[in-house]
């Protein structure tokens, strides 16, 4: 971490923004950081650390040239966008037998955590519909279950236009279902993970770095940003982020009907980067994937995912351990690149379970849990003569079944792995792989138009890593249903 020639700056929970920000006088609040770094030159160096096993609640807005770290002794001071901790009894309105309204309406909020994340509250979205310019919601909070939670948007209609420019305009209610009687009064600490990105990082910023944080609680991303150069995101614990609305969709299926599409990564890098690294991390309970590097097809030239490293990590409990996708763009035919990807030395285990496991079956089938999702239909394209290598991972089971789901993703596997061409899939070598004997393996080819689970090999010594995977070296364990 290169911080010479930067102005280092502390931040306390019991500092003052008055104070000058020096390690002897720090300021409090993450708002103070935030204008400090809204103030800068774009390239001046600036380094702020925060005090361990402090809590600091509020967005932070990253800026090029921004090193975020740690000072002191003991945990890695909390960053979130979490209001407050909720665990006051009088935050809790009873409005029916067991249902407990939040006291403030509030923006979209991804899911509840209870007792520094040992449990969650899951999520229960309605589908809203128009019938003749009245709009309603499919349910109300009757239809919770115990320790299920709804968000009502006051308005339906704005709630339908939903994106990142307005999501904290729109605001509702949260009512949660507790048997067990006032959660203010059950639980020592309470979290409302906010639709929002816990660290947002400008967009065409460069030499951003965040080290030695824990950041969690948040609905949409915990670290993310788009066109990255240069960015760090190192020591970190990125945790229990996600499932807030990304947007609602019409429906294909009923007219006049609007779906919510829940969202939330880990650490994400989007549209294009020039050097991005993810290292010696631990990042676990992610609604949808834990570290990622993707772009859809709204992009009208070229770009490039270049000198992507994610290694020596562990990653557990998120939807996709590792994500990527580089879709060519829908109008313009603009194709995305692949330039020097490393995915190395990191464990990876039980995909889709803990938070991730809330994340919903969908009716099309793609919404599988998966240690390396590449997406069955992006072309992938990898730059003339460079290389994309995954090796030296462990990858650890994944888990099949989820709440809301008549049974298990039949989809899911250990990775699903396509490129337009042969020449463009990535070198695995030297993993380890551990599954269940007869369950989901792989799928490692070509672009497929639509996947079904006869495309998924199975976990069998007929299908070996070198087989199936060309990894000569990877070491497969088989374990017993």
């Amino acid at each position: 971490m290169n911080t010479s020639g930067a102005t280092v700056y502390y931040v306390s929970g019991d500092g003052n923004d008055d104070n000058d920000g020096s390690e002897s006088s720090p300021w409090q609040t993450i708002a103070k950081v935030n204008e400090v770094v809204a103030a800068k030159a774009e390239d001046t160096k600036m380094v702020f650390c925060f005090n361990r096993g402090d809590t600091f609640r509020g967005q932070l807005s990253a800026k090029s040239n921004v090193t975020y770290t740690a000072y002191g002794t003991g945990a890695k001071p909390l960053i979130t966008v979490s209001p407050e901790n909720a665990a006051k009894s009088y935050r809790w309105q009873q409005v029916d037998d067991g249902i407990y309204m939040y006291g403030f309406k509030i923006m979209d909020v991804g899911s509840v955590f209870f007792n520094d994340g040992q449990s969650y509250a899951a999520k229960r979205c309605p589908d809203i519909t128009v019938n003749g310019g009245v709009y309603s919601a499919e349910y109300g909070y009757e239809a919770l279950e115990d320790m299920q939670f709804i968000w009502i948007p006051e308005s339906l209609s704005t709630a339908i236009g939903l994106t990142n420019a307005n999501a904290e305009n729109i605001k509702g209610y949260l009512y949660l279902r507790c048997d067990k009687g006032n959660p203010g009064e059950i639980f020592d600490n309470i979290e409302l993970s906010l639709r929002q990105y816990v660290i947002a990082l400008s967009s065409n910023s460069s030499n951003i770095t965040v080290d030695n944080l824990a950041v969690k609680y948040g609905g949409a991303h915990g670290i993310g940003g788009s066109h990255q150069s240069d960015l760090l995101v190192q020591n970190c614990e990125v945790a229990y982020i996600g499932g807030g609305i990304q947007q609602y969709k019409a429906s294909e299926l009923t007219e006049d009907t609007y779906i919510p599409c829940r969202y939330g990564n880990g650490v994400e890098v989007n549209a294009s980067c020039d050097g991005y690294t993810v290292q010696n991390c631990w990042v676990h309970d992610v609604f949808d994937a834990g570290v990622t590097h993707q772009t859809g097809t709204n992009h009208d030239v070229q770009y490039t995912f270049k000198d992507v490293t994610y290694k020596n990590n562990l990653i557990e409990n998120c939807t996709y351990s590792v994500e990527y996708f580089a879709y060519r763009g829908a109008t313009t035919n603009a194709d995305m690149l692949l330039d020097n990807i490393l995915i190395d030395g990191n464990i990876m285990r039980n995909a889709g379970d803990g938070f991730g496991v809330t994340r919903t079956l969908q009716p099309s089938m793609w919404n599988m849990a998966t240690h390396i999702m590449g997406w069955y239909r992006s072309p992938n394209l990898l730059v003339e003569g460079s290389s994309f290598v995954i090796s030296n991972n462990v990858f650890d089971r994944v888990i099949y079944t989820q709440p809301y789901s008549s049974g298990p993703r039949i989809n899911s596997s250990l990775m699903i792995i396509a490129a337009e061409d042969k020449a463009d899939l990535p070198e695995l070598k030297g993993n380890t792989y551990i599954n269940y004997i007869g369950n989901a393996f792989a799928y490692y080819g070509e672009n497929l138009e639509l996947m079904t689970a006869a495309d998924i090999k199975a976990y069998t010594v007929s299908n070996s890593a070198a087989k199936l995977l060309g990894d000569s070296d990877g070491e497969m364990y088989y374990l017993n249903k």
